[in-house]
């Protein structure tokens, strides 16, 4: 696992949304990045933190990404904000969905220079 786990609670399912980054070699195709650094988006679902659903892909840009954190912007419009981890790229990017556990749609272009830290956000950006 790389990085933070990333918490959202979806009201919509009525749970708790825990998504990280984790590399699997050889699952993905190679890229630019070495195999232990070929991160995708994993997710777990909680109700209670007691019991929690089996681990599966969250999210697959192509590219090694990692900081993923899911703003609500209204009901059905839910935004995922990422960093793409490949070299030289390692930016900011966004994907969207009508539903907190997606489908997301492919990443946008970037909206920050090399080398950024995964943002904070506001929490009247998580409120709609």
């Amino acid at each position: 696992m790389y990085g933070p786990l990333n918490c959202f609670y979806d009201e919509e399912t009525a749970q708790y949304i825990i998504v990280w980054a984790s590399t699997i070699p050889f699952r993905f195709p190679k890229g630019t990045e070495e195999e232990n650094n070929n991160h995708r988006l994993y997710y777990t679902t909680t109700k209670d933190f007691n019991s929690f659903s089996d681990p599966k892909l969250f999210y697959d840009a192509g590219f090694s990404e990692i900081d993923a954190v899911i703003v609500q912007q209204s009901k059905g419009k839910y935004v995922l904000v990422l960093k793409d981890n490949t070299r030289p790229n390692r930016n900011i990017k966004v994907a969207f969905a009508e539903h907190a556990l997606g489908p997301y749609s492919p990443a946008s272009e970037p909206f920050t220079g090399i080398l950024p830290k995964a943002p904070p956000l506001p929490k009247q950006a998580t409120t709609g």
